[in-house]
């Protein structure tokens, strides 16, 4: 009788110590997103548009946390009633870089409507952390730019391109140097004459660029949206020699 009543009583330690495995991590703390800056600072951060695509760029910090394995992120029109997991980031996986960085070019992404985002981290045993605060942006349609695009160019360029769609009230000029991708020049410009078709002689400008002979350059031309306004597009990069 004595038997069975010690091994009734280390039962339960037995079971204890079975059943509880490796303890759980903690849910991982709140995703910080990257506050959008000014669409003319040299490096452009935060929620913006890209010139390679119709796509909408989010970034947010990492939260160097041992225990996260996951980014979720999650999107929602203004049309929409609720928001969809659209993209999971597995940083065992993911590129050097591109963990807390992604590229919303969805066949799904809608043009002229707001789409929201936020992001949550998640835990190797799948605990989910709070979702960051929710951002937002608006795709405008692109510009179409059309010269100067493998061209010499002697002296300063004049840049031709077209507004497809609506035309916007400010447009930004952004030229780079090619291979180092050093800004030589960003400025916005007020749309003064409401046609399709547009151009810009940069020789008529206040403080034009200094460009170096033999140097190649590439220029892209972003439609702005409403001032305060988290909207607007970035064309195709094109590029020139200068001489």
């Amino acid at each position: 009788m004595k038997k069975i009543f010690i091994i009734l009583c280390l039962l339960p330690i037995y079971m204890s110590c079975d059943s509880g495995g490796d303890p759980q991590l903690p849910a991982p703390g709140k995703v910080i997103m990257v506050p959008r800056s000014p669409d003319t600072s040299a490096v452009e951060r935060g929620i913006d548009a890209v010139p390679e695509s119709d796509g909408i760029m989010l970034q947010w910090y990492d939260l160097h946390d041992p225990g996260v394995r996951f980014y979720d992120l999650y999107r929602q029109n203004e049309n929409e009633t609720y928001y969809k997991k659209i993209r999971r980031i597995d940083l065992e996986t993911a590129f050097p870089g591109s963990d807390t960085v992604y590229i919303d070019n969805s066949l799904d992404l809608l043009l002229n409507v707001y789409n929201f985002y936020y992001v949550k981290a998640v835990n190797r045993d799948g605990l989910e952390g709070s979702p960051s605060d929710t951002v937002k942006y608006k795709l405008i349609q692109k510009p179409e730019t059309t010269r100067p695009n493998g061209e010499i160019v002697v002296g300063l360029p004049v840049l031709y391109w077209s507004f497809p769609g609506v035309i916007p009230n400010d447009y930004i000029v952004r030229m780079e140097e090619e291979f180092t991708n050093r800004v030589v020049f960003v400025r916005q410009f007020e749309v003064t004459e409401y046609f399709q078709d547009q151009d810009l002689d940069l020789a008529t400008v206040t403080d034009p660029p200094q460009l170096i002979a033999n140097f190649t350059y590439r220029w892209r031309l972003d439609s702005v949206g409403p001032a305060a306004d988290s909207s607007g597009s970035e064309s195709q990069w094109r590029i020139f020699t200068a001489q």
